[in-house]
């Protein structure tokens, strides 16, 4: 369900089903609490209905907050984990870059560490490569755009398994005909994304 969100363009749509997949992993977080991947899947699901809500809304909704305990969870019964890795590491980039650093301790040079060890854990892994590319790249540092560079060659390389994947390589096409585009192009990308 958290896919499905992840690819929706209507914001209460995607919210809903967000919202859904969140109310699942918390049934399953009750029925096994020490389940890395309900964690995970509850914080993704908090992230994926906060970037579809306003930055004030978001904000005042706590959501980011509840999300990175349910990162801090997934990492404290796996702390190799690179899907919980990358995860914390995007949520660590977004929100500091959204302006909620200061207010929930996002620090997104964390998270550029995180990818680092995710991508070293998971290095063909596409999601993965894809999600560092974009974080990366969005927070527009310039020290790290080489790496997001290269993290999207490898998204774009990698042989797609699911249905997921093979959508979000297309994604990755679109990154870099938007990056070969110009700044322009590469914003609204970046903007558009969850």
């Amino acid at each position: 369900m958290n896919a499905v969100a992840y690819f929706d363009d209507g914001r209460k749509s995607a919210r809903r089903t967000a919202g859904d997949a969140f109310d699942i992993a918390e049934q399953a977080i009750r029925l096994d609490p020490r389940l890395p991947e309900a964690h995970l899947q509850a914080a993704i699901g908090l992230g994926l209905k906060g970037a579809r809500l306003s930055p004030m809304r978001a904000l005042l909704s706590g959501l980011a907050g509840k999300a990175r305990d349910e990162i801090d969870a997934a990492l404290a019964l796996d702390p190799e984990n690179p899907w919980a890795l990358s995860t914390s590491a995007a949520w660590r980039i977004e929100v500091a870059r959204r302006g909620g650093g200061a207010l929930y301790g996002a620090d997104a040079r964390e998270g550029y560490e995180e990818f680092r060890k995710a991508r070293a854990l998971a290095p063909d892994n596409l999601t993965i490569a894809y999600e560092c590319a974009l974080r990366l790249i969005a927070d527009g540092r310039e020290e790290w755009r080489a790496d997001g560079l290269a993290s999207l060659d490898v998204a774009l390389a990698a042989t797609p398994a699911t249905k997921f994947e093979k959508d979000l390589q297309a994604l990755a096409r679109d990154f870099k005909a938007a990056i070969a585009a110009g700044e322009k192009s590469e914003s609204a990308f970046i903007d558009a994304q969850p």
